[in-house]
């Protein structure tokens, strides 16, 4: 359960996140990319309802630890199990690949990469995060428009639409 509920507040995070970065964009879709940033980790569900269902249940830690390599071969599959699109299907594998390139055009799957990004600043995986104007996405995001105080304005930006959300379903 509480998996589920960190997940959730991520998910809603970073769905705002995408939402906020597509709008900036004004190449992509905010409503697609809400979407986009929702599925990106729909691969935990599974596997910590598996985990709950375990006889041997595994610790925390141990879950934890392989939820990195085996969300997105499960995202994956759940989504093109429900029928959503290519483009939505490949959402969880590359997530978090930093230095996937998806060609010349801005893609959803660009920004939920800079989403993700954004929602890892501050964090303890920041370390071990690449500067954000090496990775292949940021440079077609409006000629590498992410500067740091840029970056502030959507984190700021996606905060307010998590708190007007949180108003109307409280």
């Amino acid at each position: 359960m509480k998996g589920m509920q960190r997940l959730w507040k991520k998910s809603l995070f970073l769905s705002s996140l995408c939402f906020v970065l597509a709008e900036e964009s004004q190449r992509i879709n905010p409503d697609n990319a809400l979407l986009a940033g929702l599925i990106s980790d729909i691969g935990i569900i599974p596997l910590l309802h598996f985990a709950e269902q375990s006889i041997d249940q595994p610790s925390f830690k141990e879950i934890e630890a392989a939820i990195p390599f085996l969300r997105g071969p499960v995202g994956a599959l759940v989504l093109h199990t429900l029928g959503f699109t290519e483009e939505l299907t490949k959402i969880p594998i590359y997530a978090e690949e930093w230095f996937y390139d998806s060609g010349s055009q801005l893609s959803l799957i660009d920004i939920v990469v800079l989403a993700k990004l954004h929602s890892l600043f501050g964090t303890g995986r920041a370390a071990d995060l690449p500067y954000i104007n090496s990775v292949p996405a940021y440079g077609k995001f409006k000629s590498g428009q992410l500067d740091p105080d840029f970056s502030l304005s959507v984190l700021q930006k996606a905060q307010s639409r998590i708190s007007a959300a949180m108003k109307i379903l409280l």
